[in-house]
Formats: structure tokens, sequence, C-alpha cells
């Protein structure tokens, strides 16, 4: 082969692969413009509820379910967070999740950017259909609030592994506090394995207690004493264990300990501390906005919060450690007096103490196990609006129940 036959199929094999590419580019751009009409199609904005409901058009994604996937999914699917990351793979795979499991919430989303930074909320439901968009309209919207149905979260049967006598049935500190609130809720809860419906998770309450964690972390790295301690004239510092992340854990660790019933007991603390003496000082993380400064907790209501920091001393001593009977709630009151939000709340921090008392937690421990091991349900309390309403509806749907025909 001469010289020129050569160059010529050197310079055919270039053209092929210059129109090889030029062809695929091609087929980019027109898929690009295809999905940015596609999108310019499906803007709407439609007011339900008094509620007003956009899409968003993304660049370089390519449909509604996409920009869903990529810019309105929840890291956390049980609590709903901040989203950053709008190109998430993972992101994208956990909002199909949700589409699946048909999880009710709406996504508060401000545009900047292609949703660089976007807020992720549950809030009162508006129901459109998942992955799809609500309607079309050529406005360019700069909120949008989406929602799904919230009956995927809730498991009303639950896996027997999570019920009393499965494997991983453990009693927690919030068991301990429903067993005191209602025993026959509690029963249909860990015997039957039917919990009470959840209520929405306190998104702003989560992140004052993560950030106050993280707040006094350095404290406790540094083995100082938080400048509230000092306001207080509290001599201690933040307890610093190897454990410490994991008895926060209230889901998959907490402060666990075995009791002699067999039970499995745990509970996750917010926070402890530790005196000069080597005492170790409960403390519980509490956020709200009210008039005046928080002092101190003697509503009824405030029982709860009460047991609560008494169930984490019962643990704490039952783990081997000395444990000052006075409790700490670090408590975070939001200023509602400023003349304008600005983007940003103020709180006035308060350390509120109680004299903890968990002679009572042996006793309730007996009682529990003796209810679970029972085969009789257990009298509902007479203050529990979930029984209340469980016998008056069953009541009613009587008259809907089929009548048996009776013969001629």
């Amino acid at each position: 082969m001469c010289a020129a036959e050569v160059a010529r199929e050197e310079k055919d094999h270039f053209k092929w692969l210059s129109s090889a590419v030029f062809a695929v580019m091609l087929f980019m751009a027109t898929w690009e413009v295809i999905g940015q009409i596609i999108d310019y199609s499906h803007r709407t904005e439609v007011t339900r509820s008094g509620v007003s409901c956009k899409p968003l058009t993304f660049h370089k994604i390519k449909s509604w379910r996409h920009a869903d996937a990529a810019g309105l999914a929840c890291r956390d699917l049980a609590s709903p967070t901040f989203v950053q990351d709008t190109r998430s793979v993972l992101a994208a795979k956990r909002w199909l999740v949700l589409q699946k499991a048909g999880v009710r919430m709406r996504l508060e989303c401000d545009l900047q950017r292609n949703l660089v930074a976007a807020r992720c909320e549950l809030r009162t439901p508006v129901t459109f259909r998942p992955g799809r968009s609500p309607g079309a309209n050529s406005s360019w919207p700069k909120r949008v609030m989406y929602t799904l149905a919230m009956s995927g979260y809730y498991k009303p049967d639950r896996n027997p592994n999570w019920n009393y006598g499965g494997s991983a049935w453990r009693l927690s500190r919030s068991k301990i506090s429903l067993f005191l609130d209602c025993p026959r809720c509690f029963y249909i809860d860990n015997k039957l394995g039917t919990a009470r419906p959840p209520g929405y998770p306190f998104n702003l309450n989560s992140a004052v207690d993560a950030l106050l964690k993280k707040e006094f972390n350095v404290h406790r790295a540094d083995k100082t004493s938080h400048p509230l301690m000092k306001e207080y004239g509290l001599e201690a510092v933040p307890f610093a264990h190897a454990k410490m992340d994991e008895w926060r854990d209230a889901l998959r660790g907490g402060v666990v300990v075995k009791h002699s019933t067999g039970m499995t007991i745990c509970g996750g603390v917010d926070d402890i501390w530790v005196t000069p003496k080597n005492e170790l000082i409960v403390v519980d993380y509490k956020a709200t906005s009210k008039d005046g400064k928080i002092e101190s907790l003697d509503e009824e209501w405030h029982d709860g919060y009460k047991r609560q920091i008494e169930v984490y001393q019962w643990l704490l001593r039952q783990s081997g450690f000395t444990v000052s009977n006075t409790g700490y709630w670090v408590y975070a009151n939001a200023d509602k007096d400023k003349k304008a939000f600005d983007g940003q709340l103020e709180f006035e921090l308060t350390l509120v103490p109680y004299k903890g008392d968990d002679s009572w937690v042996e006793g309730t421990l007996q009682e529990i196990n003796k209810c679970l091991d029972s085969d009789e349900l257990p009298k509902p309390s007479d203050a529990c609006d979930y029984c209340k309403y469980r016998e008056t509806v069953g009541k009613k749907l009587m008259a809907f129940a089929p009548k048996k025909k009776t013969g001629a």
C-alpha cells in the first residue's frame, strides 16, 4: 500500500471519528433541550388547602422524577434533616425508597443554584402522586412544597423479633414511661406488636440538641467547664468516656443493663457531667419558646421529664458508677420578643436542677415483667386518649358489622 493510500485511509478514518463525535454531541444537546422542554411544561402553581405547590426546573436533570430524587431527598428517613447535596446518588436512592414507602412530608426548598441548600421539614400534608409533577405553568418558581402519604412510616404489625420475647426486644426508657402512662397501650405495643401511631418529629428541637452536644463536646475534649456551669457555680466538666457516643445513641445503643428479670433495660442520655469527687451528673437538653425565664419544672406534665432523669440515674448506678442525686436540664428558650426574625433565633440558656429519686424503678420493672408474662390484657389508664378512641370507634363500627341472616 502506497503512502498516498495510507494518508487517504487515515483521512477517511478521521472524518468518520469526527462525524461520530459530532453525532454524540448533537444527541446530548437535543436530549438536553427535550428535557428542558418537558420540565418547562411541568412548571405549575397549584393551591391546595392554602398551600402553594410548585415544581422546579433543574439544570442537567432530565425529568421531574430525577429532580425530586436529586434535590428533595432526606438523608434520614426517620428524622428529616437539612439536605445539602442535590446531586447525591444516595439521596436519589432514598427518595425512591420514600416514594415506595409513601412517607408523607412537605419539602420546603429555596431555589439557590439548583437547590445547593435545601431544607426538608415535616408539616401539614398536601397530597400529590409520588414522583410526578402537580401540573403545568410557565412561571418560574422560587419555592416548592411537596408531600407524600405518611402511611408507609407507620407499621402497625411489627416484626415479632422486636416484640417481648424476641431477640431484638429491649425495654427502653420511653417504654417504661409508656407503661406508667397506660399499661394497656404498653402491652399492645410490646407484647402484641402494635405501637401507638407516632407523632411528627420536632426538627428544631433536634437541631438544638445536636448543636448543644457539639458545644459540650469541645469542653469534653479540653476537660474544661462550660460557661453555663461557671455561671451557676457548678464545679463539673463534661464526662469523657470511651462509650459516650454509644450511651447517647438511644436507637442502637444507650446505657444498657441486664436486669434480674432477664429483661434488657436501656436509655440514651443527652449528656453526663462529672464532679471533682468523681460523681456523675445526668443532664438532659430541652428546647422551647416560652415567656419568662425557665428556672423550674413544676407542671404535672413535667413528671415525665423527671422520670427520664431518674431512669438514667438508675441505669448508670447499675453500671457501677457513683451518681449524684441532682440532675440538670439545660433549657434553651427561644426569644419571641425580637423585632424581626432575620433568619435566626436567639436562645436563653438556663440550668435547671432536679433532685431525683430512682427508688420507684425497681418495683416498676417487676410490674412490667409480670404484665408482659401475663396473657391477660391490662386495664387502660383513665387518662389514655388512645384507649378512649379505640373503645369509642370500636362501638360505632359495630353498627356496620355484617348481620347474620336468620332462617325463615
